[in-house]
């Protein structure tokens, strides 16, 4: 049976359910944690393996997050090769160590798959081959410090994810202001 605030490939709830949810728990908590994760390269795994392949790791990763996450966590598949997950009743260093936990899985999940790779040839003749393993990067944002609605909360996490962890290929950021001496 066909769902379709569901995304066909994972079975994941889409955008709009998302956003409903994203209603419905500030209504309900005073803070929860979005984590934002992308795919790294994977436009360059699409292109070497195909995209039948590209769907069967997306099908795979989804089921990963289901499992790495807490359960009362919220999994939503927002688009292309990113994911968005909803925390509610934690403080930031639990979201962030689920994050990593996420990321680590996914690396350990598919460390067996080899690096894709993209080569481009300038015009001066000179060549530069770009290699990328198959590991997520993610940005969390948390409500209402970092967006007091859903898409300043997602432009956040997007910025922490682009400024640190897609950096760091596999990288987690948190958007916060740390202070050395808070402990």
């Amino acid at each position: 049976m066909d769902h379709p605030d569901h995304d066909p490939l994972t079975g994941l709830p889409t955008l709009k359910l998302m956003q409903e949810h994203f209603a419905h728990l500030v209504g309900e908590q005073d803070q929860f944690g979005m984590l934002l994760l992308d795919i790294d390269g994977f436009i360059l795994f699409n292109d070497r393996y195909g995209h039948q392949a590209g769907d069967n790791k997306l099908r795979q990763l989804a089921h990963l997050i289901c499992q790495v996450t807490p359960k009362d966590a919220s999994v939503f598949r927002s688009g292309g090769d990113e994911f968005v997950v909803f925390l509610g009743r934690r403080q930031m260093a639990e979201v962030a160590s689920i994050g990593m936990k996420v990321c680590g899985m996914v690396r350990q999940h598919f460390s067996f798959v080899p690096p894709a790779e993209r080569s481009y040839c300038f015009p001066d003749r000179s060549y530069l081959k770009i290699q990328a393993a198959f590991t997520v990067s993610c940005g969390i944002a948390f409500y209402p410090a970092h967006g007091k609605n859903f898409v300043a909360l997602h432009e956040a996490a997007s910025t922490a994810m682009w400024q640190g962890g897609k950096r760091l290929h596999g990288g987690v950021l948190v958007v916060a202001e740390f202070k050395d001496d808070c402990c």
